[in-house]
């Protein structure tokens, strides 16, 4: 019987171990500060091209805020350089 309780002892010490590691950890917030646009969310440092069939027009997700900047693009579409607006 004594054997039992000291099994019972330990498991509880687990359980209670892992509980106050879970608790006292830090919570790590992964989303950072999202941005919405047009309707959808996303995440920090996320980027997406807003019109469709164009890709001459970026925008990133930096801090809660949403910045666009032109893409100078070739004639057909290809990437030279980024203009800021």
């Amino acid at each position: 019987m004594a054997q039992r309780a000291r099994w019972t002892e330990c498991g509880l010490l687990l359980v209670l171990a892992f509980a106050a590691s879970t608790y006292a950890a830090p919570s790590l917030d992964i989303k950072g500060k999202s941005c919405v646009y047009k309707g959808l969310e996303y995440l920090n440092e996320d980027t997406w091209f807003p019109l469709e069939n164009n890709n001459c027009l970026q925008c990133q997700c930096k801090n809660g805020d949403v910045k666009c900047q032109f893409i100078e693009c070739d004639k057909f579409g290809k990437f030279v350089r980024f203009t800021l607006i």
